[in-house]
């Protein structure tokens, strides 16, 4: 009788040893199927300058008139990459991952000269506030990044084996995403470089238009 209920409790144990390992099991799997949205490297940022001349304000304002990309004072510019990980399983897709690869550039202007007395003060001042201007426009870029990144959270395609379904998705949202920003940012800057905007005041300041 002692050995049975010893016999008993081994299986006892037994089962009890592979209920615990099945669920070591399934919380491993879903650990490994859980899309991880959120590792993704930290943004790289870059500064550039284009060269501009002249020795008073309005000189160096008609230099970048002339010089700046496209006619303006500066500009941010961003690579947005995906790096995605798609699996079929059971004649679904998953997205496993989404990563982005972020990098904002800023174009500035740069006097050549060294400025010196009234033109130094109204230019530090002045760039200070294009500066502000532009870190805005990269704070707009990464807000984009991270809101479409939410956007793919549980993400699948019934009955899309090859994951073509998904992948266009992916596409389409990262598309549209990426137009939100493109309005928003135009918006943005309609407002700062229209008459009365922030911008718009620093130019008047800087070149003595009262």
């Amino acid at each position: 009788m002692a050995f049975k209920l010893q016999d008993c409790g081994s299986n006892v144990k037994r089962r009890s040893n592979r209920r615990a390992n099945l669920a070591i099991w399934l919380t491993s799997a879903l650990l490994i199927w859980a899309p991880s949205l959120s590792a993704a490297a930290e943004p790289v940022e870059k500064v550039m300058t284009y060269t501009i001349t002249g020795e008073t304000p309005l000189e160096l304002y008609r230099s970048i008139g002339s010089s700046g990309p496209n006619g303006a004072i500066a500009q941010t510019q961003y690579k947005l990459t995906w790096q995605r990980l798609f699996d079929e399983r059971g004649g679904d897709c998953y997205l496993v991952h989404a990563r982005p690869k972020l990098t904002i550039t800023y174009l500035y202007p740069k006097p050549a000269p060294a400025l010196t007395g009234e033109a130094k003060r109204r230019w530090d001042v002045f760039i200070a506030g294009v500066k502000r201007h532009e870190e805005q426009h990269g704070v707009m870029i990464r807000e984009m990044t991270k809101d479409t990144q939410a956007s793919f959270a549980g993400l699948m395609a019934k009955n899309d084996p090859t994951c073509r379904k998904i992948k266009a998705k992916v596409t389409s949202l990262i598309n549209a995403a990426a137009d939100t920003h493109k309005a928003n940012s135009r918006r943005f800057d309609e407002a700062e470089l229209g008459p009365g905007g922030p911008v718009h005041g620093l130019v008047r300041t800087f070149v003595g238009i009262k």
